[in-house]
């Protein structure tokens, strides 16, 4: 996920110059002030194409489960059958209007899929919270080379906020940061921070460190433990959210990747099939109202 931040200023030292950003907590007693662009005639004509038609779907076979259950006399529990079935019968069909909908109106990236070298700068943001370092840090080096082979090193830092506090595991994970920053001296900055109380967990170092650190960077992407991101799915996120300044979040599809068992390779199979179709059916009809999902 990418949301805009201000701008740069380089630091030295296990963590960058102090350069805070505003993030105050909002008031969710009172509906706050929200700006929100016009919708093109693609967005209104892919929604009626998604909630229309599971409408229309859902209510035709309900009529037929009706017509069924009706030639003879009705029980409260054929009824409550019939409810339950119209319920679940328009979760499918919302999905598979969705992915029709992604098929006829496909959604037009802002950018095109060659970017030129950006003055913006990008921080991979890395919450961890006694997670297996080696493998997060394994997955922060694949994507920081990634960028590097392709001229953007320059354009991205790693910053690692952790919260871990298990003496062995954070005894790994300094070592596991370590050897990250020796793998990319001189290629790309990597920022590392253990905080000795998490507060609001998560949630709270995002905060902190944004409080702290945001003003620093453009664009903040966060990312999971696990998280994997191809080079130019990176740089897209990127260029997308520099092309639109009135945007708040960009989000790109998960896929699933590295399963073991047979269940998770069917889920990976099936999530790479139909997972594409469904999301760009997702941002036509949501618009500029929603995610981006490039």
């Amino acid at each position: 996920m990418v949301v805009p931040m201000d701008t740069l200023n380089q630091g030295q030292g296990a963590t960058p110059a102090e350069k805070p950003l505003a993030m105050p907590a909002q008031n969710f007693s009172r509906k706050p002030k929200a700006y929100f662009a016009n919708q093109t005639w693609r967005t209104y004509l892919a929604r009626l194409l998604t909630f229309g038609g599971a409408i229309t779907m859902t209510s035709y076979a309900t009529y037929q489960m009706v017509l069924i259950v009706s030639q003879v006399d009705v029980t409260v529990l054929q009824w409550v059958m019939v409810v339950l079935f119209a319920l679940t019968f328009i979760w499918i069909a919302l999905a598979a209007c969705a992915a029709l909908t992604g098929f006829l109106l496909r959604a037009k990236p802002l950018v095109s899929r060659s970017h030129t070298t950006s003055h913006k700068k990008t921080v991979l943001l890395m919450p961890i919270y006694n997670e297996d370092a080696s493998q997060t840090c394994a997955a922060l080096l694949s994507m920081a080379k990634a960028l590097v082979a392709k001229g953007w090193g320059q354009q991205f830092e790693i910053f690692i906020i952790s919260d871990s506090n298990k003496a062995d595991l954070w005894v790994k994970e300094t070592a596991a940061v370590k050897a990250l920053q020796s793998e990319l001296a001189g290629e790309m900055q990597v920022w590392y921070r253990r905080r000795y109380h998490n507060t609001a967990k998560k949630a709270g170092n995002v905060h902190e460190f944004v409080s702290r650190w945001g003003g620093q960077y453009d664009f903040m992407l966060i990312l999971d433990a696990d998280s994997l991101l191809s080079a130019e799915t990176l740089i897209t996120l990127m260029a997308e959210m520099e092309t639109d300044p009135n945007s708040g979040i960009l989000q790109t599809l998960p896929c699933l990747y590295r399963g073991d068992t047979l269940f998770a390779r069917l889920q990976q199979f099936a999530g790479s099939i139909y997972g594409p179709i469904v999301a760009e059916g997702i941002t036509a009809w949501q618009g500029n109202d929603g995610n981006y999902c490039g």
